[in-house]
Formats: structure tokens, C-alpha cells, sequence
């Protein structure tokens, strides 16, 4: 594959596409086993949040209860930097983590709205 390391949306949900030489941290770690590492470690917590949202279902743009909760939870980690109501919007938020240190960014994009669909009777 010259070099380069591939997974796609179907392996884990991760999308990748680096040169192989490029990923890795000072001990040779591949920074994605890192993440893993690090979201198996935080799976409870992230449980837990993700069922607070599920037992509270809300419209697209009416998110509010999700919005306290994930930016509660966020501003609580260490070293992270939240934005609620990003952009305008009262739902959107926007939380950052800088290391200090050389590395990748790496970002997480996500909507956490369901559209309205219609009910057929």
C-alpha cells in the first residue's frame, strides 16, 4: 500500500489516511492505538453521558439538555477549553484540548440531533 495506513469508515468507524513514518509518538506508539487506549479507558464515563442524552431525546436545534450535559462533563476534564453556544448557535459547542506539545490534531465532528422525520399513520 506504499507505506500508507488505511482503515475505512466499516473498520471501527475510523477514518484514516497517513503515511505510516508520520504517526507515532517519540516511544514509536501509533498515535491510534494511543486514542483507543485512552476512549476504552474513558468508556464508562462516556456511557454514562451518552444514556443521560438518551433518556432525555430532544428536536434538532432544541438540544439543550444534551448541550448542558456534554458541556458540563467537558469543562470538568483537565486541560480543556469549552465554548457553549458556539457559532451563533444555542445548541453548538466547542471543546479543545492543547497538549503543549508536537503532535497531530485530531478532531471529532458531530451532530447530535435527530431530524424530524414524518410519522405515517
Amino acid at each position: 500500500m506504499n507505506g500508507e495506513h488505511h482503515r475505512s469508515l466499516h473498520d471501527d468507524y475510523v477514518m484514516v489516511n497517513a503515511d505510516i513514518g508520520s504517526v507515532g509518538g517519540e516511544d514509536g506508539e501509533d498515535y491510534l492505538d494511543g486514542i483507543s487506549r485512552y476512549v476504552e479507558q474513558e468508556s464508562g464515563h462516556f456511557r454514562r453521558v451518552s444514556l443521560e442524552i438518551h433518556d432525555h431525546p430532544e428536536l434538532q436545534y432544541k438540544e439543550h439538555q444534551a448541550h448542558k450535559i456534554l458541556t458540563h462533563y467537558m469543562s470538568e476534564q483537565e486541560s480543556w477549553t469549552v465554548i457553549p453556544s458556539a457559532y451563533g448557535i444555542d445548541t453548538a459547542f466547542v471543546a479543545v484540548y492543547d497538549s503543549g506539545e508536537k503532535g497531530p490534531t485530531v478532531s471529532f465532528n458531530a451532530e447530535y440531533g435527530m431530524p424530524l422525520r414524518s410519522r405515517c399513520p
